[in-house]
């Protein structure tokens, strides 16, 4: 099955009508586009963004040039389980948005696509913290791990507040910058008429 954003909806992989098909292709490019269980799917052409992550078991697909597939590979699951998250999806995809170009077709170029930020965690904690190791750590490591998290918020809300008090100051000191500029500039046109 060709693969398009078309068959891309709230999450779901769809068959339609007007699916194609096609043989193995002996190239490496389409070799490259064949999706594999753990890819992430993203539409690229127009101006909506779906995102799909591709499954074990799902219809074999060859992703057409419509879409893009991000292969993150098993030292990157942060990027996976992330992509995963409502929110972290939602982000994604309006910066996705955001990004996109063209005046007559809006695309979405693989440039732009790499170019996305993706808030990251130190990389200790990556693999602590990825889904595939949830997905097989022990009941005791996962009430050990929620427990750690939970205290985190404390961390979390403090680190908020500072944020919050070292935005704070630096408006504070743009606008007494920009006050004495404009001060500067009237008092030069009095002085020098």
């Amino acid at each position: 099955m060709l693969l398009g954003g078309r068959n891309l909806k709230d999450g779901r992989l769809l068959k339609t009508d007007k699916d194609s098909y096609a043989e193995a292709i002996p190239r490496p490019s389409f070799q490259r586009a064949i999706a594999q269980p753990g890819d992430v799917v993203v539409s690229t052409l127009f101006d909506r963004r779906k995102l799909y992550l591709y499954r074990e078991g799902d219809p074999p697909a060859v992703v057409n040039n419509s879409c893009a597939i991000i292969r993150a590979g098993k030292q990157s699951d942060y990027i996976l389980s992330y992509l995963r998250n409502g929110k972290g999806q939602q982000d994604f995809l309006n910066k996705a948005s955001e990004a996109t170009g063209g005046a007559f077709i809006p695309r979405l170029s693989a440039a732009d696509l790499a170019g996305i930020r993706i808030p990251i965690l130190p990389f200790d904690e990556l693999a602590r913290l990825g889904h595939a190791r949830i997905e097989h750590s022990s009941d005791n490591d996962l009430l050990a791990l929620k427990e750690e998290l939970e205290s985190s918020r404390e961390i979390i809300e403090r680190l908020q507040s500072e944020k919050k008090g070292i935005q704070l100051f630096y408006e504070d000191r743009l606008r007494a910058i920009s006050e004495r500029i404009e001060t500067n500039t009237l008092s030069n046109r009095i002085q020098n008429g």
